[in-house]
């Protein structure tokens, strides 16, 4: 005895799209999606040119008013031209401060109890930053030097 299998077929219902209701949709999709990547681009390109020229005010600033100080504790006369001779100095002070004291709390990290992160993690991602800050600022003076740019007229 031979059993044989029998497929039936039933028919699928056919499913109607109306595309006059999808055309607005997919407009309004496109429109929006553009805007996004408007916005998106315009916000990248808006934030850190805002960052330099607000981090550039207050560097400036504090060199500025650290300069006077300065002079003096060591006893020499504040002019304009000691000013301004003393500021970049001091502003490139502020800029080593500012990669290595993150470099410096990640290596004193190891000392807490419970840490997110591993401690090794934390020194590499903070040695790899304060290369990379340390390269861009080593490659903002060697272009400032190239272009003849005046050292007090670099932030």
């Amino acid at each position: 005895m031979m059993k044989t299998d029998t497929v039936t077929q039933t028919a699928q219902p056919t499913v109607n799209i109306d595309l006059t209701s999808s055309v607005p949709m997919i407009i309004m999709t496109a429109v929006i999606t553009f805007v996004m990547v408007a916005l998106t681009l315009y916000i990248l390109i808006k934030i850190p040119s805002t960052l330099i020229k607000s981090s550039k005010k207050v560097v400036r600033t504090a060199a500025e008013g650290a300069a006077p100080l300065v002079l003096q504790v060591q006893n020499k006369k504040v002019t304009t031209r000691s000013r301004l001779k003393l500021t970049p100095f001091l502003i490139i002070i502020m800029k080593l401060i500012l990669i290595f004291l993150p470099l410096i709390l990640a290596f004193a990290s190891q000392f807490i109890e419970k840490q997110i992160f591993d401690f090794f993690i934390s020194i590499y991602i903070g040695v790899l930053l304060a290369c990379f800050s340390l390269l861009f600022f080593v490659f903002q003076y060697m272009i400032a030097e190239i272009m003849l740019v005046k050292r007090q007229d670099i932030w």
